[in-house]
């Protein structure tokens, strides 16, 4: 399907952003899409017959960004929930994942404009933020081992109820972690898909990247705990 960006005379644009939105008032739903500046495009799309701001989840610039929307979209076109429409029912780091490959750069989340104070307001009141993570909580006992999804030899032992300690790691691998000293999954997630990445990457929450024994992600155990099922994969 055509996108419902605007491209040049040609159909083609040389570079450009393409994004990853979320809204709360659609849980479950991730858009998908290629705009100059994708805060402004997210802007546009909270009309009247939305409640609430559409959210950037990650925004990346891209060489021939037409191109690889239309290879996102077809890479998940089994959860596209409307043909006409460039919605999926995905988790938005499972196209975070895949951005992050071919991406020059990323847009700063911290260039978003945040919506005005009364839609703020209403964002708090519907947005449930999980508490931070626990291992205790979630019945993870010191020495279980965590598997990074994006690399087989990076794998770490949980140490306490909310650091772990890195057993395995790739071939050079020189980041956070290799000291054995105990360490929060935040920046050892980010050193690792940094290295893998071969540029210094934004810090995006960790949980998604580590698998438990049972093969749920350490964000799936967690939003069960909360009673939050996790989005369809």
């Amino acid at each position: 399907m055509p996108s419902d960006e605007p491209q040049d005379a040609a159909g083609s644009t040389e570079r450009g952003f393409v994004y990853i939105l979320t809204n709360e008032a659609m849980p479950g739903l991730v858009k998908i899409g290629m705009a100059e500046d994708p805060y402004q495009r997210a802007a546009t799309l909270y009309t009247t017959g939305v409640p609430l701001p559409f959210e950037v989840a990650y925004a990346a610039l891209v060489d021939h960004p037409n191109q690889w929307e239309a290879a996102l979209h077809n890479a998940f076109s089994p959860q596209r929930v409307n043909s006409g429409r460039e919605y999926f029912e995905i988790d938005p780091h499972q196209a975070v994942g895949i951005l992050e490959l071919v991406a020059i750069e990323d847009l700063p989340i911290s260039d978003c404009q945040p919506p005005a104070l009364v839609h703020r307001e209403a964002l708090s009141r519907v947005k449930k933020k999980l508490p931070p993570l626990n291992f205790d909580d979630l019945g993870v006992e010191p020495g279980t081992v965590l598997k990074f999804i994006q690399h087989p030899d990076a794998i770490a032992s949980v140490a306490t109820y909310k650091k772990v300690v890195l057993t395995g790691y790739p071939e050079g691998y020189p980041g956070p972690g290799i000291d054995s000293q105990p360490i929060s999954l935040t920046p050892l997630t980010v050193g690792l898909r940094s290295f893998l990445r071969g540029r210094q990457l934004a810090s995006h929450q960790p949980t998604p990247y580590w698998c438990l024994p049972d093969g749920r992600t350490v964000l799936e155990a967690h939003k069960q705990l909360h009673h939050r099922p996790p989005a369809p994969d």
